[in-house]
C-alpha cells in the first residue's frame, strides 16, 4: 500500500470511515494509492452531502466538496488547513482527465457500472455503487413518467379550473397552469417560495381528481396519499389541508373525500425498523391513485429513489418544495435538480398551446423555450401572499435568494415592524434579553407551563378535555419563538445554546433547573426527536414539551413528554424513561427547521466564517419566521460572503435525465 496509510492519516478531514474503505481496497482489491485515496475521497463527499465525486470540482474548488454537518473546532487556532492545501501534493501535475483515465485502469475497483465494482467512474464523475445505481433508477423512473406524452384537454376542463381559481386575477395564475398541467401525466413538480400557494394549488388539484373520478361512471374515489419528510412538516400540511378543505368552491361529496391526515413518508412507504428497506417497493406498489410530498427539498437521494420505486405506473405524483432551500440532511439536492429550469419555464410551443387551451391564460415570452420533458411538468410559483409587498421578512428573503447583499444589508440596518439585527458581545447578554423579554420571547411559554388547569387531570385513566386543551396551546406556544444555528458545536452552536438558554431562562425565574448536573430532564424541557421511532411512532424532527403532571394514581407529580397527535385529545404523553434519541430544543439548527415556522425566528451566526454557512441557509432560516425575524450573532459582518456562498451539491441526476432525453 505503499505510504498510503501514514498520508491518509495526515489529511484532517477524513473520517474513520473514509479510511477504512480505502484500506479495504487495498486488502481485498489491491488498489494502489490513488484509488484508496480517490475512494476515501469519494466517501467523504457523500458524507457532506454529494452523491458523487466531480474530478473537475476536486481541482477546481475542493474546499466546497468537504464539507461536512457541523465546524466543531472551537477557535481559528485549532482548525486545520483546508482540504485543498492538504491535498495540493496528491494532484500536483495532474488534470480530471489524467486522473480519470488512471481510474479506468484499475478495473478491480473501478468499473462503468455494468460490473459489480465498489466504484463507478461516469466520465469525471466518481460514484460508490450503491449511489450510481440509485441515481441511474431514479432518472430512469422520472423519465419514465413522462415518455408517454401529454393527455389530451378534457372537455370539462376548462370550465372547472374556472370554477376553482374564480378568484385568483393574476395573469399569468401560476397557480391554475400548475393544476392543468398536473392533470396531464403522472408526474407534477410544483415549487415556490412561502406563502405562494403550495398547498392552496394542490388542495384544488384533488379537488379537481377527486371530482373527475366521483362523477364518473363506476363513482370510485380516489385513493389519494399525503406525506411530508418529517412529522412536523406533515402536522403542518395535515393542519393547512384541513382549514383548506372547508373554502373549496365544491361540493361536500368531494370535500369529504379530500383527505387530511398526512404522514411521514418513511412511514407512507412502510418502514422496517433496523433496515433501510420498505415494505413498498417495486413488486409490492403502494395502493394509491395519488400521492402527494411536501417539502420535497428534504428528501435525499435514498428516498426519492426509495419514493419512485414504490409507485405504480398509474399512480400520479405531485411534489411540492421550495427549490431554494437548504437541501436534504443525506446526500443529493432531488429537488433542485428536478427544478433546473422552473426559473426560467422553458416551456414549449406545444406546451404553451395546451396550457392556452385548456385554461384561457397566456405565458409571457420570457417563460418560453424547448425545454426537457420535465421542465413541461414543473411550475414555479411567483408571488407570495404570506408576506405583503411591504413586508421586511418578503424583502429580505427575495434579496438574499437573489444574491444581494447590498439590498439585504440595507434592510436589516433600517430595520422594521418584522426584521432586525442584533449585535451580540461574548456572553450574548443582549440574546438573554430578548429571550426573556416580553414580545416574540418563550416567555408566554413559560407562563403558560406556569398555569395548568385547576381542575382534574385524569378521569378513567384518560386526560380530561382541559388538560388536553392546555397541553395543546402549551405546545402550540411553544413555537411563538425559535433559536435556528448553523452550526452544531461550538459556543455558537446548538449544544452550547441549549445550555445557556436555559440557564438565561432560570435567572429571569422563568424556569427551575435541577439541582443534580446529571439530570437533564425538567418542566418546560423542550425535546427534538433525532431518529424515527416506530415503536413510539415518532419521527425524525418531532418536537415535545416536557411537563409535570399530578400521578394518575396517588400522590405527587410525574414527568411526561407531551407532543401533538392526530386524535380526539390531540396530544400524547410518553415517559421521558423511554425517550433515548432526543436533544433539548430552545435552539435548532437550520437544517432541523426545515418543514416548520415560528412566530419570531432568529437566525444565530456563529463569530467566524465556515463552508456549511450558505446562502441557502440564510434564506431558510429567514422563511421559517411567520411574522418577525432576528438575525444574531458576534459578527454579523461575514452576511455579504455568506450571501454570495451558494450551495453546490454534486450529482449527476441532471445529466442523466438529459442523457435518456438526448437534450443538450
Amino acid at each position: 500500500m505503499d505510504r498510503l496509510p501514514e498520508s491518509l492519516a495526515a489529511l484532517t478531514f477524513l473520517a474513520p470511515l473514509d479510511r477504512a474503505l480505502a484500506q479495504l481496497l487495498a486488502s481485498e482489491a489491491n488498489a494502489g494509492p490513488r484509488v484508496q485515496l480517490l475512494a476515501a475521497l469519494t466517501s467523504r463527499a457523500l458524507a457532506s452531502g454529494h452523491v458523487c465525486l466531480e474530478l473537475e470540482r476536486l481541482f477546481s474548488d475542493p474546499d466546497s466538496l468537504f464539507t461536512g454537518a457541523d465546524d466543531a473546532s472551537d477557535s481559528p487556532e485549532k482548525a486545520p488547513q483546508p482540504p485543498s492545501a492538504q491535498l495540493a501534493p496528491w494532484f500536483a501535475g495532474q488534470t480530471p482527465a489524467s486522473l480519470a483515465a488512471a481510474l479506468a485502469a484499475e478495473t478491480l475497483c473501478v468499473g462503468d457500472g455494468n460490473a459489480t465494482t465498489p466504484l463507478v467512474l461516469d466520465g469525471l464523475r466518481l460514484y460508490l455503487l450503491r449511489n450510481w445505481r440509485m441515481e441511474q433508477a431514479l432518472a430512469q423512473a422520472v423519465a419514465g413518467r413522462l415518455a408517454a406524452g401529454t393527455a389530451d384537454i378534457p372537455a370539462t376542463l376548462p370550465a372547472q379550473l374556472a370554477t376553482l381559481f374564480a378568484g385568483n386575477t393574476q395573469d399569468p395564475d401560476w397557480q391554475r397552469l400548475a393544476v392543468a398541467l398536473a392533470t396531464r401525466a403522472p408526474l407534477q413538480v410544483i415549487t415556490g417560495g412561502p406563502g405562494t400557494g403550495k398547498t392552496t394549488t394542490v388542495l384544488r388539484l384533488l379537488a379537481l381528481l377527486q371530482e373527475n373520478a366521483l362523477y364518473a361512471d363506476d363513482g370510485r374515489a380516489l385513493q389519494i396519499r399525503l406525506a411530508a419528510p418529517t412529522g412536523k412538516a406533515a402536522a403542518r400540511l395535515s393542519e393547512s389541508i384541513r382549514k383548506g378543505i372547508a373554502q373549496l368552491p365544491t361540493s361536500d361529496l368531494v370535500k369529504r373525500h379530500i383527505p387530511d391526515r398526512v404522514s411521514t413518508l418513511h412511514r407512507l412507504l412502510g418502514a422496517q425498523a433496523g433496515t433501510r428497506r420498505f415494505r413498498h417497493h417495486a413488486q409490492n406498489p403502494l395502493p394509491a391513485d395519488v400521492v402527494v410530498v411536501d417539502e420535497a427539498s428534504m428528501i435525499d437521494l435514498d428516498l426519492a429513489h426509495s419514493l419512485f420505486m414504490a409507485l405504480a405506473p398509474n399512480t400520479r405524483l405531485i411534489l411540492l418544495g421550495d427549490k431554494d432551500q437548504l437541501a436534504s440532511v443525506e446526500a443529493g439536492a432531488v429537488l433542485a435538480e428536478l427544478c433546473r429550469e422552473a426559473s426560467t419555464g422553458a416551456y414549449s410551443p406545444a406546451t404553451l398551446a395546451w396550457l392556452a387551451q385548456a385554461t384561457g391564460q397566456h405565458i409571457p415570452q420570457p417563460y418560453h423555450g424547448q425545454g426537457s420533458p420535465l421542465a413541461q411538468q414543473t411550475v414555479m410559483l411567483r408571488e407570495s401572499r404570506r408576506f405583503a409587498s411591504d413586508s421586511g421578512i418578503g424583502q429580505l428573503a427575495t434579496a438574499v435568494n437573489a444574491n444581494d447583499p447590498e439590498t439585504a444589508l440595507r434592510l436589516l440596518e433600517a430595520g422594521s415592524e418584522d426584521i432586525a439585527q442584533l449585535a451580540l458581545a461574548p456572553g450574548a447578554g443582549e440574546l438573554a434579553g430578548l429571550l426573556t423579554g416580553s414580545q416574540g420571547s418563550y416567555r408566554a411559554f413559560l407562563l403558560t407551563l406556569a398555569q395548568p388547569p385547576a381542575t382534574a387531570c385524569w378521569a378513567a385513566g384518560e386526560l380530561t378535555t382541559e388538560w388536553a386543551a392546555w397541553l395543546k396551546a402549551l405546545l402550540l406556544r411553544f413555537d411563538d419563538c425559535r433559536v435556528l444555528c448553523a452550526l452544531r458545536q461550538g459556543p455558537w452552536g446548538v449544544s452550547g445554546l441549549n445550555t445557556r438558554i436555559a440557564a438565561w431562562l432560570q435567572d429571569a425565574g422563568l424556569l427551575t433547573l435541577p439541582a443534580q448536573a446529571h439530570n437533564q430532564w425538567y418542566a418546560g424541557r423542550p425535546v427534538l426527536v433525532l431518529a424515527n421511532d416506530y415503536g413510539l411512532n415518532l419521527m425524525n424532527g418531532d418536537i415535545g414539551i416536557t411537563v409535570a403532571l399530578p400521578a394518575p394514581e396517588g400522590n405527587g407529580v410525574v414527568l411526561r413528554v407531551a407532543f401533538p397527535e392526530d386524535s380526539d385529545t390531540g396530544v400524547r404523553l410518553v415517559s421521558p424513561a423511554r425517550l433515548a434519541n432526543v436533544d433539548t430544543a430552545w435552539a435548532m439548527t437550520v437544517h432541523k427547521s426545515q418543514g416548520s415556522e415560528f412566530g419570531h425566528a432568529i437566525l444565530l451566526l456563529p463569530d467566524r466564517d465556515s463552508p456549511v454557512l450558505t446562502r441557502e441557509l440564510i434564506y431558510t432560516g429567514i422563511t421559517r419566521a411567520k411574522s418577525r425575524f432576528t438575525l444574531a450573532g458576534p459578527q454579523l459582518a461575514l452576511l455579504p460572503q455568506l450571501i454570495a456562498r451558494a450551495t453546490r451539491r454534486s450529482s449527476g441526476l441532471g445529466a442523466q435525465l438529459d442523457r435518456l432525453w438526448k437534450t443538450p
